[in-house]
């Protein structure tokens, strides 16, 4: 994964999942368009869990949270 910035669209997965997004909302609902996106980027998604688990679990996430 490359980034070029800090913002929120400033690596390729981010800017993947945008334009994924663009190519499919205007064709069907919120809903099922909801569904699509978390089954095309479900491995992406089960990786932020898990790094979320671990940082909560190693309470870092509580010091990143403070400072």
């Amino acid at each position: 994964m490359g980034t070029w910035g800090t913002g929120i669209y400033g690596n390729d997965t981010a800017e993947e999942v945008r334009e994924f997004c663009n190519e499919i909302f205007p064709f069907v609902s919120v809903e099922e368009g909801n569904r699509i996106v978390f089954r095309e980027f479900k491995d992406i998604l089960e990786d932020v869990a898990k790094l979320r688990e671990i940082l909560v679990d190693n309470k870092k996430l509580k010091q990143i949270i403070k400072n």
